[in-house]
């Protein structure tokens, strides 16, 4: 899903957005899939799986934060890379840690999860990994 934003936008204004857009506008497309987690579970897994949702979804809008401040910059902030693995590190810890008890549920948070990682790797593809701005 994500690398079809700089495409479309491309087809659409004839310019390939800057890296900050993309980012931003990927987190926005990815976000709300970690609500659907929560969703998923049982309700007594509810309150610990909602504790990692929420790292998740804190990260995602720090990290939209980053971006937007950048916005113009050819230089990614410092912390934007850092805080988007801990958001990919969170899911994993989600998926491996038991507190999902049910096996076919299991499985669908890991297809959600997996959804969101592979989002979060695809922006950082995009962001500069050369001198990061002050914070």
């Amino acid at each position: 899903m994500f690398k079809k934003i700089g495409t479309f936008f491309k087809n659409l204004w004839n310019e390939t957005p800057k890296w900050s857009e993309s980012v931003s506008t990927g987190i926005i497309l990815v976000a709300p899939l970690a609500n659907t987690i929560v969703a998923m579970v049982a309700p007594d897994e509810v309150p610990l799986v909602q504790n990692v949702v929420s790292q998740v979804k804190s990260g995602l809008a720090a990290a939209a934060k980053f971006a937007s401040d950048a916005h113009g910059s050819d230089a990614a902030p410092a912390g934007l890379i850092t805080t988007l693995e801990a958001v990919k590190s969170n899911l994993g810890d989600l998926l491996t840690a038991g507190h999902i008890k049910n096996a076919d549920t299991l499985t669908k948070v890991t297809a959600v999860a997996n959804s969101i990682i592979g989002e979060v790797e695809a922006i950082l593809e995009v962001v500069p990994k050369g001198a990061a701005l002050s914070a």
